[in-house]
């Protein structure tokens, strides 16, 4: 069951969906499942990794992210539509980051990341793939990437995810923390966007509505196995 072990961007994809995106998002991770389950692969493999990792590579050496997009469109034209709103947007957002300080920007580390066991619930978080920011001597920054084109992310959901990161990444403080909604080139983080000390509540009752609907509808696929 995915439901069970979830990506931080796709849950906050899915707790920001409307309900007819929401029933569709899930009926197709129940028919991904099945899939999986039969042995066939889902095909195509995840679309954003290849362009994160480009995006990487232009901020800690340089390459030349227009290159490497148009690089990734030349091999799979399914690339051609999104690839360069993400990479235009992650521009915008790069030069605004770039202008808040004259310090050198270098690596703080490649291997952070967490499986985060969520307390009252059967849910391992995965907080992986992070942009991990080392400014000057004394500056740390743990940047989550958020790529989905619908539904955008709203503060609401922001800080959401910002207190779900605070839990997932203990050995970091939540200042050190952004999120990154790629496409719109925005970013938040607890000082544009505070959180509320309702986080959790927000959470527990959005997840509690998405579980339901995903045990409702696994009801119309027999194929699904637990």
């Amino acid at each position: 069951m995915s439901l069970k072990s979830i990506s931080l961007k796709k849950l906050l994809q899915l707790c920001g969906a409307e309900e007819q995106r929401l029933v569709s998002e899930i009926r197709n991770d129940i028919r991904l499942d099945i899939r999986r389950q039969q042995g066939k692969t889902s095909g195509g493999g995840d679309f954003h990794p290849p362009f994160w990792r480009d995006a990487k590579n232009f901020v800690f050496e340089g390459v030349d992210l227009y290159d490497a997009t148009e690089q990734r469109i030349a091999k799979d034209k399914n690339k051609k539509r999104l690839y360069p709103d993400l990479r235009d947007g992650f521009l915008s957002w790069w030069d605004k980051e770039r202008m808040t300080t004259n310090e050198k920007i270098g690596i703080l580390e490649n291997s952070i990341h967490n499986h985060y066991p969520v307390p009252h619930f059967d849910l391992v978080l995965k907080v992986d793939n992070l942009l991990c920011l080392q400014v000057g001597n004394d500056i740390s920054k743990v940047i989550y990437p958020y790529f989905p084109e619908i539904p955008s992310l709203t503060p609401k959901w922001a800080r959401v995810g910002l207190w779900l990161m605070e839990q997932a990444l203990s050995e970091f403080s939540i200042t050190e923390m952004k999120i990154l909604d790629v496409i719109r080139g925005k970013d938040y983080s607890q000082n544009s966007h505070p959180l509320t000390g309702k986080e959790q509540q927000i959470f527990d009752d959005r997840y509690s509505i998405i579980l339901e609907l995903w045990n409702s509808l696994k009801k119309e696929y027999p194929d699904f196995q637990e």
